[in-house]
């Protein structure tokens, strides 16, 4: 008898056929099979979640490389500025000696 003819036949008939082993191979199946289940939904919850989490961190990151790339350029600008003083302020200083040294 086969699986497929099992739809007709009553439990008592099954358990007097295939005894208590039958019995419990059925249940094992069962209990394995709803395990089966729950585990697979919760780790696709899991995974939902975790791509949700992933998607909120690259948001975090995008306004924090724009962010710092905002702070780069402010201080580029800064650094620049300062090197044309220094540059200047060298100039100067590099014509008042040689203004002494042309004088004396």
């Amino acid at each position: 008898m086969t699986l497929l003819q099992l739809s007709g036949i009553n439990l008592s008939s099954v358990a007097t056929q295939y005894g208590i082993l039958g019995i419990l191979a059925v249940l094992l199946g069962y209990f394995a099979w709803s395990t089966y289940n729950k585990i697979s939904k919760k780790n696709d919850e899991d995974y939902q979640r975790l791509i949700k989490k992933n998607e909120e961190l690259e948001a975090e990151v995008a306004n924090l490389r724009e962010e710092m790339m905002a702070l780069i350029v402010e201080e580029r600008n800064r650094m620049a500025e300062l090197v044309r003083a220094n540059t200047e302020a060298l100039t100067d200083l590099r014509r008042t000696i040689t203004d002494y040294m042309l004088r004396t």
